[in-house]
């Protein structure tokens, strides 16, 4: 999903096309789908978790796709038969935490209305990359959709900055897991 670098028409990787969070090409196969989850809970005798399920991996958005889980997580849920953070656990997620961590008092007061299930307003730049954070703090939250921590509730019309046409996204955090991370991450954080 993320963008690789290209040299130039002459290198070994060139003229690949991008697909992105926001892209409907392969949407439904960046996770798994919710009729693939609610079958699978049922194959394995939990058709009454599916309320639980949805509420902690559900979330997942590319392109106009909705209900995308995350296998990881449900592969986890479905040989545990325990609700918990497995995706959100399977690396140290440092760099979020810096990025919270350093951002400013804005970035941290937008964290808080996420954490507390409220909704931002945003541009997206699909093109940022982490060593543009400095020049475009808002690109955090390009980051965090690229990387699953966010999803599209809807997405506005162009929103005109600096000469370029920038899409305005309307984002929340993906789900229950997603939130606990958060929230574990930012105890402590003294928001200004």
């Amino acid at each position: 999903m993320t963008r690789p670098g290209r040299q130039s028409v002459f290198s070994d990787l060139n003229n690949l096309k991008v697909v992105t969070a926001t892209s409907d090409e392969y949407a439904d196969c960046f996770g798994f789908t919710e009729e693939e989850v609610f079958g699978a809970l049922g194959e394995f005798g939990l058709s009454d978790s599916e309320q639980e399920v949805k509420s902690w991996y559900d979330g997942f958005t590319f392109g106009s796709y909705t209900d995308i889980y995350n296998q990881w997580s449900i592969l986890n849920y479905l040989d545990t038969k325990k609700a918990g953070a497995y995706w959100t656990n399977s690396s140290s997620n440092s760099l979020v935490g810096k990025l919270v961590r350093e951002g400013s008092a804005d970035i941290k007061k937008e964290f808080e209305e996420l954490i507390s299930g409220k909704s931002i307003v945003t541009p997206i730049d699909e093109q940022i990359v982490y060593g543009k954070l400095n020049e475009n703090e808002d690109g955090i939250w390009s980051l965090l959709l690229a990387g699953g921590y966010l999803r599209v509730i809807r997405h506005e019309d162009f929103w005109e900055a600096e000469d370029k046409d920038i899409p305005n996204y309307e984002l929340c955090l993906t789900n229950r897991e997603v939130n606990r991370m958060f929230r574990t991450m930012v105890k402590g954080l003294r928001i200004p």
